[in-house]
């Protein structure tokens, strides 16, 4: 990508040369003469005159080094350029043959439903969306807009996930909460019938897990970032 276009997108400062061209972003340790990088704080000054890469996106101007992109938040640019110059998410490769979705089930158009994954009976997949494979989506669960299933997700029954929402690797949505009452010596089983509803521009980290209420529903609210291994229990919102 050529500096002065990118220095635009993301609406910065360019100091160097406007026609420069970088073919990849790294870290500053990790960078060479064809790279992009980023300098975030003060500390990595020293570390960003030492680095090899091509030219640098930084909070201020910085003496010595060639080809820099000052910006005021220099965090939000590195989302803005890695979303531009990684590879995107692909195209939508419709509905494997390899999967099994149920004939009640309702796919949306634009939707990746990968190899070995399901979709039970009366779920909806909403437009856009992308189920990677061995996905496992219950009965009458509701899937959003433009969501990213990735693999081993287990979406229990009743579940509601909003638009916009990313699943990584692992994530159980709407297991048993840990309900039980004791008698004659022994611990019985409180069955749980609430729902996991999850709100829009939501992401769980991998292999997190999020208990179904026990008579009402267990909420993620809209734009929450839970992180891997956490574990929600039922009933909390």
């Amino acid at each position: 990508m050529i500096l002065s276009e990118l220095s635009t997108l993301i609406g910065g400062t360019l100091f160097g040369d406007p026609d420069c061209g970088v073919e990849k972003v790294t870290s500053l340790d990790e960078s060479d003469p064809s790279a992009l990088t980023f300098v975030l704080e003060p500390q990595y000054i020293e570390a960003a005159k030492a680095a090899k890469a091509k030219a640098f996106i930084t909070f201020t101007q910085i003496e010595g080094l060639a080809n820099q992109i000052v910006v005021k938040n220099p965090r939000k640019a590195l989302a803005q350029v890695v979303t531009l110059m990684s590879p995107k998410l692909p195209e939508n490769e419709g509905v494997s043959g390899k999967s099994e979705v149920h004939s009640t089930a309702q796919v949306e158009k634009n939707v990746t439903v990968s190899s070995f994954s399901v979709v039970g009976a009366d779920s909806h997949v909403g437009e856009g969306s992308y189920i990677h494979s061995n996905v496992t989506v219950g009965k009458n669960c509701k899937i959003g807009t433009n969501c990213i299933i990735y693999p081993n997700v287990v979406i229990y029954d009743n579940s509601v996930i909003g638009n916009n929402v990313i699943l990584h690797g692992g994530v159980v949505i709407g297991s048993d909460g840990f309900g039980y009452f004791p008698e004659q010596k022994k611990w019985n089983k409180i069955p749980h019938i609430g729902r996991v509803v999850v709100g829009d521009d939501v992401e769980i980290g991998a292999n997190a897990s999020i208990s179904k209420g026990c008579l009402g529903d267990t909420v993620i609210g809209k734009g929450t970032k839970i992180d891997s291994l956490v574990h929600v229990a039922h009933n909390c919102k």
